[in-house]
């Protein structure tokens, strides 16, 4: 799509969205969103909410490295709640769909270079809502906060990775050719069938924000096994911030060993890469982690340190078990050095 087409086709659905809005006219069609509000709508009105609801993702797929096409949340609503996750195997493809989830957001402030000069103790976050397409590839990605992106702009493979999705992008930023998008663990590229992760960073006006989530059905605490070992593999990613304020996505292989006996988890990444740019990626062994996590009797939840293999950050993970019978696990983790700025904040899926 041409530069021109794409100015026409957004102003065709700006227009088409305030008539969504407005809600005025014949009466035509009743909706109702989220929070219970109704609207009536005309028929033509109808017809162009789901326009608008195809036409931007589509916009969004096709401008990558152009900002994100998204619907307001009041908007979004009308086309109804979003539906509950089960599996993978069971989710209905272009839908948004709800999972609860852990997670935590990471705040940063950047000079006008971009380069970054703090960064914030992370705080929690939860809920998240996402849609994958027929082809089976991420498309969407939202947190409770409201913030979300759109649109299909490729995968880590640069990185060695691409079972990992990108989801959005803008270039010029810390993480330049990764601001305001997302990286999405693919379940189905992964053989994955409980859970995913994202991770994602959002940028303006020198602020930015990284938050990542886990997310999926939790196994039930009763039916964590509660002797034996196994071992766990799969990905973690994440955004890097160097000691000197420079951003880039990294991503790692994941290795997991459980031994549910002592209710204690090795957890180890290798073979870590970044990128600044998502085309050439460079070798990070210095950000290769670690750490070993325990959890409580008669619960499904996990926590412990984690540090680099660098030595320069320490930081806290906290994940869960997936499925009925603790089939998968994931989780999030932020490390910060004490010194610098330097901060990785990311998360991670793995099935046994």
């Amino acid at each position: 799509m041409n530069t021109e087409t794409k100015t026409i086709v957004l102003a065709v659905a700006a227009a088409l969205l305030a008539g969504c809005a407005s809600g005025s006219g014949s009466s035509g069609v009743t909706v109702t969103d989220s929070r219970g509000n109704t609207r009536q709508l005309s028929e033509e009105q109808g017809v162009a909410c789901l326009l608008v609801f195809f036409l931007c993702p589509l916009i969004a797929a096709d401008s990558a490295g152009a900002a994100a096409a998204q619907l307001p949340a009041t908007d979004r609503d009308i086309f109804g709640p979003a539906a509950h996750f089960m599996t993978w195997t069971d989710l209905k493809r272009d839908t948004r769909t709800r999972a609860p989830g852990l997670g935590l957001v990471h705040s940063y402030g950047a000079d006008a270079d971009g380069v970054i000069r703090y960064v914030v103790d992370p705080s929690p976050s939860s809920t998240i809502h996402f849609a994958f397409d027929a082809s089976g590839k991420a498309v969407y990605l939202e947190d409770s906060s409201g913030g979300g992106f759109a649109g299909h702009t490729g995968t880590l493979a640069a990185l060695g990775q691409p079972g990992i999705d990108r989801v959005a992008g803008l270039a010029n930023s810390p993480f330049d050719g990764a601001t305001n998008g997302a990286l999405v663990a693919n379940p189905y590229a992964l053989g994955w069938n409980y859970q995913s992760f994202g991770a994602w960073n959002g940028y303006a006006d020198g602020n930015g924000a990284i938050r990542a989530n886990s997310f999926g059905i939790p196994t039930p605490a009763s039916a964590v096994p509660t002797s034996g070992t196994a071992t766990f593999t799969g990905k973690s990613a994440g955004y890097y911030i160097s000691p000197t304020g420079h951003g880039a996505v990294s991503a790692a292989e994941l290795t997991v060993n459980a031994n549910f006996s002592a209710r204690s988890l090795g957890f180890a990444t290798s073979g870590t890469t970044i990128a600044h740019d998502i085309k050439a990626p460079t070798a990070a062994p210095h950000l290769n982690l670690s750490g070993t996590f325990t959890y409580s009797a008669g619960t499904n939840a996990f926590a412990g340190t984690v540090t680099n293999a660098g030595g320069t950050m320490s930081g806290r993970s906290e994940g869960r078990f997936y499925g009925p019978a603790a089939q998968e696990l994931g989780g999030v983790l932020s490390l910060r050095s004490s010194t610098t700025v330097e901060a990785f904040t990311g998360a991670y899926g793995a099935k046994r």
